[in-house]
């Protein structure tokens, strides 16, 4: 006999399910049911299941169970049925009877039973049922939230996660997480359905109100739903709640709407006794289906501007109520306006960039009279809405037309400053810093501590190429501490402030900080709904994990980046999201060039063909993807230099530019080409001191090295390389150049030094999930290991590559057999690899011996 415990939802039945599956693949029969009273004595009981040939029997939600059950259990703990038997018997602890408990204990206490308990998942555990990364922001969160319950977690994941869709939970999940209530009589139904709607306002008085009914009838209803433990009390005073708040909102949407309209009329005028506030009110204004008077109209609106920084949407839905419900007077013009701008303030926060943005211009261009603040709040959001649109040249002159018509102390010129700041340094206009500064100066005077703070972060970014970056640091850590004092509810208020600290900590090399500010601001803008800078924050983490973290976290996080800025409507954060997961992909996939290339030809697709705020990054993904996918040409070389900044600077030059450089010199450095000396030179002439540049630096220097053949010097750049990526906690570049390293060590016949690099850069890489670089040291092992081929067994390749290995063993170099075969060289040395592979060669000079070898040995 086995006890299986376990609170509601924790997969009890799930498993007795599970259980029974088993029992029939084994050809075991089953009495499967759930608890209910039996007329039979447990003697017969048995004695029929023993006739009927009956192995297992399965019993659920046995905490309900009458006499006849435990009679049961008490015979079997105290006289073990000879006939080989399974009881499974499934209960909730706190509610099953003290008699039940009782003779389980006994059971256990005699060896003829045992038990196990279905506690609560673990982070990790959750992560696993959800298929995700536990380090994923919005997994813990789920997870918190439903304590560790499988059934809340999924639930909430559907509800809440990432991939949630505008719909609802499908009926039959609802259906089984409400099925408890389904059998209840109506009053406790009733009772149950009031403090759904009541929320954190539920208790006895105001659910007696609620739910219409008697004090009586309420009082047995709550009795009984809290021995069901479908109510519990919450806190102290005498509030009640459902099991879960998961379960109050699905029980919401189960409402019958009648009854719930009127029902929401009846706690309106128990919350306005109370005084309660304006929020609190105005969500039952809403949800009554009653036309809302003046002074409803009012609530809503005080009750949204509560609400903006907490629940956008709920924010946007009230203030569109308030505007249909406003009347079309001349006293009530002024509020329209101040609503109107409102409503397209909530818009931007929750992801409606196009509404938003449409919202702006009509109060903008139609409102006759509106105060100078209320109209530079219009204009920054109108502004911001357009950026994230990629409109940036509209953006841009609304902010300087209305800048332009402002005076130096006119009331909100700060947020006409501080938007034109990040337009000009998002969209790298010249005299970006000037503008910053600018702002900086508005800020100072007005003694905006927060706004200050988060601008001298923007001018660290705007600087990053000149700046000297321990005054940058130094200012960059004053603005994160101002930052890091806010609460999560002030810091929403400059949420994008948070993405900028994070961006320039990781530019300057601090990854650890960088970490914990875009975290934070990811997890403050999912709990408040602030749709719109997700991706922000998701890509700028997504490029931070690919670097110091696990390279398939970051392509998760670049993927849903994607997703929501799709979902926004922002085509260039899409772009970026999707040129970001390219560039997790070409490490996370093993051997696999077509993925990464797929998404990085996306990406310069949507980027090129409408405004962006990083073309250049964009372009130097697509570029990574053609040269870790061995498909880069020459022309494709020279087409993808002009994209990302090899004639003039683009936007990003500032951050990607040296590594675009340093990729660059190893293209032409794979193909035997000596322009790859010209990339390091240029790499190393860009260089403004940052942390994060000189590994790139001197990676460029050692692909010159290369491509001169100068391979004992390119490998003792190479380690110094990785060891300037160690320091910085840079694993996959680190690994890289180590495995670069040994093939430059390879080709020298040092082969025990490479194989000792190649084995830390296959440790390194593993602990970053980096699959692409385990193959390419795993190849150069390969090429390592054992003698050449014997000859005579060129028969192992195939037609062409027997073609590649005669020109290559005759002393070729690569560009001129991909001259004589109509090739690329990149396919001649992807060629000239599976022939090393193949014939146990570990260089073109071994390859070169063994040609004549067998040309010797010709009859």
């Amino acid at each position: 006999m086995i006890e299986l415990v376990g609170e509601p939802g924790s997969g009890k039945t799930h498993l007795l399910a599970e259980l029974a599956a088993e029992a029939n693949r084994r050809g075991l029969r089953i009495l499967n049911g759930l608890c209910a009273e039996s007329p039979q004595t447990a003697r017969s009981f048995l004695d029929r299941c023993a006739e009927a040939g009956t192995r297992v029997v399965l019993i659920d939600d046995a905490h309900r169970a009458e006499d006849g059950v435990l009679d049961l259990v008490e015979f079997l703990v105290h006289r073990p049925w000879p006939a080989p038997m399974l009881v499974v018997i499934a209960h909730r602890p706190r509610q099953a009877s003290s008699r039940l408990r009782s003779a389980l204990a006994q059971g256990v206490e005699r060896s003829v039973a045992g038990t196990i308990e279905l506690g609560p998942l673990s982070l990790s555990e959750s992560a696993q049922l959800l298929g995700s990364d536990p380090g994923d922001d919005w997994v813990r969160e789920v997870h918190d939230r439903a304590s560790g319950v499988p059934l809340y977690l999924l639930l909430l994941a559907r509800m809440h996660g990432p991939d949630r869709s505008q719909g609802t939970v499908p009926e039959h999940v609802v259906a089984l997480a409400l099925s408890e209530l389904a059998s209840l009589p109506q009053p406790d139904l009733t009772v149950a359905w009031s403090v759904a709607l009541l929320g954190e306002h539920a208790d006895l008085d105001a659910v007696m109100a609620v739910a219409d009914l008697s004090p009586a009838d309420v009082t047995h209803a709550v009795s009984r739903l809290m021995r069901a433990e479908l109510l519990r009390p919450t806190g102290t005073g005498g509030w009640l709640g459902l099991r879960h708040p998961v379960l109050a909102e699905l029980l919401y949407g189960a409402i019958e709407s009648s009854w719930r309209a009127a029902a929401h009329r009846r706690a309106l005028a128990v919350l306005v006794a109370r005084r309660a506030p304006a929020r609190d009110q105005a969500e039952h204004i809403e949800r009554s289906l009653t036309f809302p008077d003046e002074e409803e109209v009012a609530l809503l609106v005080r009750g949204a501007t509560q609400q903006m920084w907490s629940d956008p949407v709920v924010a946007a839905r009230w203030l569109r109520r308030a505007l249909q419900a406003m009347p079309d007077e001349e006293p009530w013009h002024a509020v329209r306006v101040k609503t109107t701008v409102l409503l397209g303030q909530a818009l931007v926060c929750s992801g409606e960039l196009v509404a938003a943005r449409d919202k702006f211009h009509e109060i903008l261009d139609h409102a006759t009279v509106m105060p100078a603040e209320l109209r530079c709040t219009a204009v920054a959001a109108c502004s911001s809405a357009s950026l994230m649109l990629g409109n940036h040249a509209e953006a841009r002159a609304l902010l300087v037309t209305n800048l332009a018509n402002l005076t130096p102390d006119t009331p909100g010129r700060l947020r006409i400053a501080v938007a034109l700041a990040f337009v000009d340094v998002l969209s790298g206009c010249p005299g970006a810093d000037q503008r910053v500064d600018q702002a900086i100066e508005l800020a100072q005077g007005q003694g905006a501590d927060v706004e200050l703070a988060g601008l001298s972060a923007l001018r660290v970014i705007s600087g990053l190429g000149t700046a000297d970056v321990a005054v940058a640091a130094r200012t960059l850590a004053e603005s994160a501490a101002t930052f890091d004092a806010l609460d999560d509810l002030s810091a929403t208020r400059s949420i994008e402030y948070l993405a900028v600290i994070g961006w320039a900590e990781s530019a300057l090399g601090r990854f650890a900080a960088a970490d914990r500010h875009l975290t934070r601001g990811l997890r403050i803008a999912r709990k408040a709904g602030h749709v719109h800078v997700l991706p922000v924050f998701l890509a700028a983490l997504s490029q931070l994990n690919r670097h110091v973290g696990s390279v398939t976290r970051a392509w998760r996080m670049a993927e849903e980046a994607g997703k929501t800025a799709e979902r926004i409507g922002s085509q260039q954060l899409y772009a970026i999201a999707t040129a970001e997961q390219s560039l997790s992909a070409v490490w996370a996939l093993p051997g696999d060039a077509g993925e990464p290339l797929k998404l990085a030809k996306t990406a310069a697709a949507v980027a090129w063909s409408t405004p962006s705020w990083c073309p250049g990054g964009i372009g130097s993904a697509l570029a990574r993807a053609m040269w870790f996918g061995r498909s880069a040409t020459r022309w494709s070389l020279t087409r993808l230099i002009e994209m990302t900044g090899g004639k003039e600077p683009l936007a990003d030059s500032r951050f990607g530019r040296i590594s675009s450089f340093e990729m660059f010199a190893a293209m032409y450095a794979d193909m035997n080409d000596p322009r790859a000396g010209q990339w390091a030179d240029r790499a190393d002439r860009a260089q403004s001191g940052l942390p994060t540049q000189r590994g790139y630096v001197i990676g460029a220097r050692a692909h010159a090295a290369r491509a001169a053949d100068d391979h004992v010097r390119a490998a003792a750049l190479y380690q110094e390389a990785a060891g300037a990526f160690r320091a910085l906690g840079i694993g996959c570049e680190e690994a890289r150049m180590l495995v670069l390293a040994a093939g430059c060590l390879a080709r020298n016949g040092t082969v025990a030094e490479a194989t000792a690099l190649l084995d830390t850069a296959k440790e390194t890489a593993r602990r970053h999930d980096a699959h692409w670089l385990i193959d390419r040291a795993e190849e150069w092992e390969e090429q390592l290991s054992g003698s050449p081929a014997d000859a005579g067994t060129l028969a192992v390749l195939t037609d062409r590559e027997r073609e590649i290995a005669l020109h290559a063993g005759s002393g070729k170099r690569t560009r001129r057999i991909a001259d004589e075969l109509v090739l690329s060289p990149r396919t001649v040395d992807l060629h000239l690899g599976r022939i090393y592979r193949k014939l146990n060669v570990s260089s073109r000079a071994a390859l070169v011996r063994l040609i004549a070898e067998m040309e010797l040995n010709l009859p």
